[in-house]
């Protein structure tokens, strides 16, 4: 084997190495142990690679390589914790589409691992390499490289210990470029360094942030429970990919591909569905389901579906044909020297990439550090935030509204105006001491402008408006009645001075507006500890710089992942929304037709799923005990939505037992007793959803 000639190393965006990491030390080679060490292949946020070999007596050697944990970690008891647990995996998988580990050890005090040398490429570079030289790989090679890829996935899903009991491994970071090629046509899976598995329970706390974005599932992206259907889901999108010849899920920042991935926005592969053999569509539709239930259930029922299509249309890929395919882009045109900033743009939906100037034909993974251990700025975070804001000019604005003036303020003070109502878009500001123009056409400032005021709103003509008080109609059955029957428009509330705007679309909450400074996006995080009080004040100093854009800042920063800022706000909006279900009086007003304005994202928040948690959020035991007393002596009886509506409904198991017992008139009682639910105040709390839901009816 021809050892590779260019050395591949990591460093964060910019091309400055961070402190202390091993790209910016001179490699160490020569003896290690029992290997020689030939040559960095690259270095990585938490080991270093090396090609390595073994030598032993009569001429014997063999060529492997060495993946070390970095001096500086060495004494770091989590990430030498990673390493052990990616050793410990590994140790139980023996197959020939994974790549394989010989070894694992410590010299002088550091951990390495010997694994298999693969001479070839990655999927990443053999898709964009084949690219330049044809119109891309066929369907039958991008089915075969993915089956055989899926043959290696059934074998970590259904690894067991030495005591035969199941390891439950997860992968968590399927994607193309842990995915090698050799240039005899192999196929392998490669780097379990984020594998999730029974021995690694310590790993994988509820939330924490491992893989690439765009191969992420949906349910990992929501911080939900996944298992090896997300491994699934990832496969999918690496079948996808290569059938494209780009990326699935793409879009301007790492928060818009996410939102891509939760809601599984295919329109690429929707386009290209036509060209596809057929059957092919249907593989990775299921592949890439949303829902893990609606998947293939294993790596092993995905392949033999991709088998059946390639066996329909009578085309037999080989090994042979991947070998070739592998030697053309190696022998293609030298690739042509990019800068670093270059090379990651080309690589939007991947991890950093690299600059070098031809290709490196080792496609043992050049270790590239995750999206989670690039430092964004390097140094302390609270450093970096007073020397961006002492260098951010200071912009001050004075605003007359009216006869009053204000000023001058930060334009952190005016985004907090606007959101509590303290401005309207009739307000002047002048930025500066410049001119005086209108707020409402500041477009940065604009977007936080509730559109209405609190006090008795126009209708806006070419819409249909409903009106109510809440207390005659509460907010569980308001908001219950707008769902099923998948409303779109403006829903403004009021309780009080508290005003409340939501927009929905097909009865879902897309954006949510609130009056209460409180509410507002950065409050809530420090209420949360998520930042500090400091850290929300400086990110809030150079908060023009992006755009007036808060969550944008926070990321930046570095004081925020992509990921946690999409789940911290969805959890802000519920907030908003589930304060809602302790009002017991105010107004409100639903405007049909009206859409949320642009800039926003959806939210994807299920109207149906914050009902059942508004039940249980917003009244009490007393309260609903009390209600349950003003039923005594009335009869309750199912309407003719119960049976489709209990289905709707994500119900806790005691209350979907009540309701599903209510399927004849009964006092409330006599329900109760039918449904053997001896819990009695969380039984009338699933008979007052389902009175309030519009599944049952006193009578």
């Amino acid at each position: 084997m021809t050892p590779p000639s260019d050395s591949l190393e990591f460093t964060p965006e910019g091309g400055t190495p961070a402190p202390g990491t091993a790209s910016s030390d001179p490699p160490t080679l020569g003896t290690f142990g029992k290997y020689e060490l030939v040559r960095r292949l690259a270095a990585g946020g938490m080991a270093e690679i090396f090609l390595a070999n073994l030598v032993g007596s009569h001429g014997f050697a063999k060529v492997l390589v060495i993946k070390r944990i970095l001096p500086h970690l060495a004494d770091n008891p989590k990430f030498v914790s990673m390493f052990v647990d990616e050793a410990r995996i590994a140790a139980h998988l023996q197959h020939k589409n994974v790549v394989q580990v010989f070894d694992f050890g410590e010299v002088d005090g550091q951990y390495f691992l010997a694994m298999e040398y693969v001479q070839g490429l990655d999927a990443w570079r053999l898709l964009r390499r084949i690219g330049r030289t044809e119109p891309g790989m066929s369907a039958e090679i991008c089915m075969h490289i993915t089956r055989e890829m899926l043959h290696g996935l059934e074998c970590v899903h259904h690894a067991r210990d030495a005591d035969g009991v199941p390891l439950s491994i997860v992968h968590r970071d399927v994607s193309p470029s842990n995915v090698y090629v050799s240039d005899g046509g192999d196929v392998k899976l490669g780097d379990f360094g984020i594998a999730r598995a029974r021995v690694s329970e310590r790993i994988a706390e509820q939330g924490t942030l491992k893989g690439k974005y765009g191969y992420m599932s949906p349910e990992q992206i929501l911080g939900r429970p996944f298992d090896h259907r997300a491994d699934l889901f990832a496969a999918g999108v690496v079948l996808a990919e290569l059938l494209l010849g780009h990326a699935l899920f793409s879009g301007t920042s790492k928060l818009s591909v996410l939102l891509a991935v939760r809601d599984v926005d295919i329109a690429p592969l929707r386009k290209r569905a036509p060209a596809l053999p057929a059957g092919l569509y249907e593989v990775l539709l299921r592949a890439l389901a949303r829902e893990p239930e609606a998947r293939f259930s294993s790596a092993g029922e995905f392949a033999g579906a991709l088998e059946k299509v390639l066996t329909t249309h009578r085309m037999e890929p080989t090994a042979a044909d991947v070998a070739r395919l592998v030697k053309l882009a190696i022998e293609g045109p030298p690739r042509r020297r990019v800068s670093f900033a270059q090379a990651a743009g080309a690589r939007e939906s991947q991890e950093p990439a690299t600059a070098v100037a031809s290709y490196d034909t080792s496609t043992l993974k050049a270790l590239r550090p995750t999206e989670d251990e690039v430092t964004p700025i390097v140094g302390p975070v609270s450093q970096s935030l007073e020397a961006l804001a002492a260098d951010e000019p200071t912009t001050l604005y004075v605003v007359r509204d009216g006869e009053i003036r204000k000023g001058p303020l930060r334009f952190a003070d005016l985004v907090e105006l606007c959101t509590t109502g303290g401005l309207g878009p009739g307000a002047m500001i002048s930025r500066n001491g410049g001119p005086e123009q209108p707020l409402s056409e500041d477009v940065d400032l604009a977007r936080h402008l509730p559109r209405r005021s609190s006090k008795a709103p126009d209708k806006p003509r070419g819409t249909e408006r409903f009106e109510g008080n809440i207390g005659e109609t509460s907010t569980v059955s308001l908001f219950s009645r707008l769902a099923t029957a998948r409303e779109t428009g403006l829903l403004t509330a009021h309780s009080g001075p508290v005003l409340k705007e939501i927009y929905l679309v097909d009865g879902k909450p897309e954006n949510v507006m609130s009056n209460l400074a409180g509410e507002m996006l950065g409050e809530f995080l420090v209420a949360r500890r998520v930042i500090t009080r400091g850290e929300l004040d400086m990110a809030l100093a150079i908060l023009p710089r992006f755009n007036g854009k808060l969550g944008d800042t926070l990321t930046a920063l570095g004081l925020l992942d992509p990921v946690s800022l999409l789940r911290h706000i969805i959890d802000q909006v519920k907030s908003k929304l589930l304060d809602m279900f302790r009002w017991r009086r105010g107004t409100f007003t639903f405007d049909r037709g009206l859409r949320p304005p642009p800039g926003g994202f959806p939210l994807g928040l299920d109207p149906f799923e914050l009902i059942v948690e508004g039940v249980g959020f917003g009244y009490s035991n007393r309260e609903i005990l009390a209600i349950g007393k003003a039923w005594d002596g009335m009869r309750v009886q199912p309407t003719a939505a119960h049976g489709p509506g209990l289905f709707a409904l994500p119900l806790p198991p005691v209350w979907l037992r009540v309701l599903e017992a209510a399927t004849s008139a009964a006092d409330v009682r006599g329900i109760i007793a039918r449904s053997g639910v001896t819990d009695y105040a969380e039984a009338l709390r699933g008979i007052f959803l389902g009175i309030e839901a519009g599944l049952l009816e006193l009578s």
